[in-house]
């Protein structure tokens, strides 16, 4: 609410995975003494307000897992204090610009996620972001992978895949085909599987903000036969645990190795063999 810019002497404000949305308030910039603002996980909507650079003590700005729109406000060039800045999975977009991200506006600037979004340019080895990396920042994510990457990116730490929208198709039929390689009619819980069209309400699936299944959760449900070939289809999966299933058997697919956006990866107490 925009009462909360009344909380002036607020240091530290924690309002992540929770169901907030709505837009940020312009009253943001009233709390002047904010230290750490993580909004993340959340369904928030609307543009960053240019009142977020009257927050010059901020040192930790968390975004990311929302639907935020719109160009990043210029005015983010005067918080010196920036250290860690997460904008992943939302849908910001224009031109990555060496304006706000420099090494004279940002000094301190470690961590800065930008994939997942729609933004475009190139980061080029000479310029100020760059040099960034050759200084304080360790991580730097952006779209710059795949066949037509959204950005040009010479020092990025990981390159993110640029978003395919008939892979939103294709996901729905690798799932149904883990369904009917895993005997889903008899899995114990099934809430949703191949009744609702929308994927993302699916028992044990979840999608980001623009409906693209980035995590799989099925544990103790009994799933009997194999994992299909059809799961390395599911490219934008970074967590994917389908663990406690005495009934899983055979080989791993070799195609979960086409899961380039894949951080972790559990299938432990399973009859499951091979290599991976």
């Amino acid at each position: 609410p925009s009462s909360f810019g009344q909380l002036k002497y607020l240091y530290y404000l924690y309002m992540d995975d929770n169901t907030l949305s709505g837009s940020i308030p312009l009253e943001i910039g009233h709390m002047r003494q904010l230290n750490i603002l993580h909004l993340d996980n959340n369904q928030l909507t609307g543009s960053l307000p240019s009142e977020i650079g009257l927050l010059t003590n901020l040192y930790d700005l968390q975004l990311d897992y929302n639907a935020l729109t719109g160009t990043l406000p210029s005015e983010m060039m005067g918080m010196t204090g920036l250290t860690y800045v997460h904008l992943h999975h939302n849908q910001f977009s224009g031109t990555i610009s060496d304006e706000i991200f420099n090494t004279v506006s940002l000094p301190s600037l470690n961590r800065l996620y930008l994939h997942n979004n729609h933004f475009a340019g190139s980061i080029e080895a000479g310029g100020e972001i760059c040099k960034h990396w050759l200084n304080s920042l360790w991580y730097l994510t952006t779209d710059c992978n795949g066949a037509t990457p959204e950005v040009q990116c010479d020092c990025c730490s990981t390159c993110y895949e640029s978003r395919d929208l008939s892979n939103l198709s294709t996901q729905k039929l690798a799932l149904e085909a883990l369904f009917g390689a895993t005997n889903g009619p008899l899995w114990t819980t099934k809430t949703n599987w191949l009744v609702d069209p929308d994927v993302c309400t699916w028992y044990g699936v979840y999608c980001d903000n623009e409906g693209y299944v980035d995590y799989i959760y099925l544990r103790y449900i009994n799933m009997d036969g194999t994992l299909p070939s059809e799961i390395g289809q599911l490219v934008y999966l970074y967590d994917l645990q389908i663990s406690n299933q005495p009934l899983l058997a055979g080989t791993i697919p070799s195609e979960i190795g086409m899961l380039s956006s894949l951080d972790e990866l559990l299938l432990h107490d399973n009859n499951l063999s091979g290599i991976i």
